[in-house]
């Protein structure tokens, strides 16, 4: 077990989260390292994360915490923890648990099988069986009874997670994404989005064309969000809203919880906003330029800067025109190199050609010792002032 290890910033391999999920007073991010599908996040605010790996875990599909301890449903079966750092693993007869909830000082357990797993501590569980030899799909709390929606569109209730009666049928089955947001009853099933009074009537949402990737309820404030054609949109008044765009690289899979939005960048998970900008470790920055004290570059088409070069945020300045190779002296003399050609400016915006050149190849340009410095495959050039350049044949310290 490792502990206070920063995520993604340790020594152990390079996990890639695939899931984010929320429970208790942590967010959990489910994912698989070093190739393994058997590694767990945690962080209490989405900055800092403990990265832990237990070799039996398997796959892990989801968590919920109550009575003091958090639960895991994993493809290996259920883990238990009090402090997320000592576990322990639950043998039990079904396989692959799919969901665990939380409701009324009880857990349920839904994976594989016609019946359900239940248990007040987390370490024992006894297997209840339904009453119906239908396999279970998913299961929500909804405040008073765990609705379950089972294969054939069959739908049970129990208020102890023990006693189930069967509440109907329905056309439309609850997809594993079920959620309760006080009134309604919502499900992603199959890229389609439902919500319903009662878990039996279904009414399809419309949003903008396309497929939805993933829904999220934010269970502090019953807002609800999609993930749609790399953008967050929120359900306002029965319209779908843009509430933000998703940077690139962003998997589908998001969550937002008290008004915060997480998601996963490179296989970093964290708070979207700023590991919106900690992921360009990961993708290149092009072009990078000095001007006004600050240093600017480009990354996937999207502008950046900083001011100590370590440090990079989303910048929206318009310094396009000095993209290419540029130099300045900090003050008022600004050069760069296009192509076959040398210019010069004062100000910035207006560019003067002084210089031309015979190749393109392995060029380069920089400012320092009182001079400008350019260089290519063939020669070296020289200027005080920006305007004027030496020519010199041979490489060399000038």
């Amino acid at each position: 077990i490792l502990t206070d290890t920063a995520w993604p910033d340790s020594g152990f391999g390079n996990p890639v989260s695939s899931h984010l999920d929320q429970a208790g007073n942590h967010i959990f991010a489910f994912s698989g390292s070093n190739g393994l599908n058997n590694a767990i996040g945690y962080s209490m605010e989405g900055r800092y994360w403990n990265f832990i790996v237990l070799s039996q875990l398997g796959i892990v599909n989801d968590a919920d915490f109550g009575n003091g301890v958090y639960v895991f449903a994993a493809e290996k079966g259920l883990y238990w923890s009090t402090d997320l750092t000592q576990w322990n693993h639950s043998e039990t007869d079904i396989q692959r648990l799919e969901k665990v909830v939380f409701g009324d000082g009880a857990f349920v357990a839904i994976g594989q099988s016609t019946s359900v797993l239940t248990s007040t501590n987390g370490a024992d569980w006894t297997a209840v069986a339904l009453p119906s030899e239908k396999e279970p799909q998913s299961i929500v709390w909804d405040g008073d009874n765990f609705i379950l929606a089972a294969d054939d569109g069959l739908v049970f209730s129990s208020g102890n997670g023990t006693d189930w009666e069967m509440l109907g049928t329905t056309d439309q089955s609850a997809g594993i994404d079920f959620f309760y947001d006080g009134s309604h009853y919502w499900t992603l099933s199959f890229s389609t989005l439902y919500k319903s009074p009662d878990a039996l009537t279904w009414e399809m949402i419309q949003y903008p064309e396309g497929w939805v990737a993933d829904f999220s309820l934010d269970s502090t404030s019953g807002r609800k969000f999609i993930t749609h054609q790399g953008r967050i949109w929120e359900y306002v008044d029965g319209e779908w809203l843009i509430y933000r765009a998703l940077p690139e690289g962003t998997p589908p899979d998001f969550l937002i919880y008290g008004g915060t939005t997480y998601g996963i960048i490179d296989g970093i998970p964290g708070i979207l906003d700023e590991i919106e900008y900690d992921h360009l470790r990961h993708a290149r920055l092009d072009d990078p330029i000095f001007h006004n004290n600050r240093f600017y570059a480009w990354s996937n088409g999207q502008g950046f800067s900083s001011t100590d070069g370590s440090n990079w945020s989303r910048d929206l300045t318009d310094v396009t025109h000095f993209r290419g190779i540029y130099a300045t002296n900090g003050e008022d003399v600004h050069v760069r190199v296009q192509d076959l050609q040398i210019l010069s400016s004062t100000d910035g915006q207006s560019w003067n050609v002084v210089e031309n050149v015979s190749t393109n190849s392995s060029q380069s340009l920089f400012f320092g010792g009182g001079k400008f410095i350019y260089t290519d495959r063939d020669t070296v050039r020289t200027s005080l002032d920006g305007v004027s350049w030496t020519q010199h044949s041979v490489p060399g310290p000038y």
